[in-house]
């Protein structure tokens, strides 16, 4: 599968090799929250109780917080 410049960089950092999609919104909700618990230890301020958010929420969130890795 081909990622793009948000998933590469983001797999470098965490170690991640591989999504069941190429886009946040296609993400099972287990590699949503796995995505926003390791992004939380790096931006804990944005990434604020993100266990109360509702599913289409934390991906939105997610997304923005790739776009400043």
């Amino acid at each position: 599968m081909v990622y793009g410049k948000l998933f590469k960089k983001y797999m470098e950092v965490f170690g991640q090799t591989e999504f069941s999609s190429n886009r946040v919104s296609g993400l099972t909700k287990d590699e949503i929250i796995v995505m926003a618990h390791n992004l939380y230890r790096h931006y804990p301020t944005e990434m604020y109780r993100y266990w109360e958010k509702s599913e289409s929420d934390l991906t939105e969130l997610i997304f923005n917080i790739l776009k400043k890795l």
